[in-house]
């Protein structure tokens, strides 16, 4: 007879757990109330869309800014800008005053998608926060504020030994 090792599931795990069901249920429910637009054959990548997001909140920047702000090498960057480029999303400009450096902007089309983007998740938040009350509301965005400065500074309660 053979023994199959079996890994001890801890709290934390199915914790864990739960919570990836809630919010890919929380999701799902905020995608399927979401209406079709103009942008629905654009398909974007995860690293295109944060590209995008980038560029929307501050207006465009250069290359380097870029790899350095979405923490990306410059080969990754340089074929997201190209495959939003062939999207006719954003545009490539060379600076007047040195024209080795290249800025990134968002097109009309980028913009709007941005714009539109922006307006959808803002959406689902709201859709998020509506079945709580104001307190409860404050309380969830601390937490989450203080689970993301967790996963950004430490690498989550992993890295501490927390389970």
């Amino acid at each position: 007879m053979k023994h199959i090792h079996t890994v001890r599931e801890t709290p934390i795990d199915r914790k864990s757990a739960a919570l990836v069901g809630q919010l890919d249920a929380m999701m799902r429910r905020c995608m399927q109330r979401e209406k079709r637009t103009q942008f629905d054959t654009i398909a974007l990548t995860r690293q295109e869309y944060r590209l995008i997001d980038a560029l929307g909140r501050d207006g465009g920047g250069t290359m380097g800014e870029l790899g350095d702000r979405l923490v990306l090498a410059m080969s990754s960057l340089t074929g997201i800008v190209d495959k939003l480029a062939a999207k006719r999303l954003v545009t490539r400009r060379k600076a007047a005053d040195d024209r080795r450096v290249v800025r990134v902007i968002l097109t009309d089309l980028g913009r709007s998608l941005y714009v539109q983007c922006r307006q959808s998740r803002l959406r689902q938040a709201r859709m998020m926060l509506c079945s709580l009350n104001e307190r409860e509301q404050g309380e969830f965005i601390r937490l989450i504020g203080k689970i993301g400065a967790d996963m950004r500074d430490q690498g989550g309660c992993s890295a501490k030994g927390k389970a």
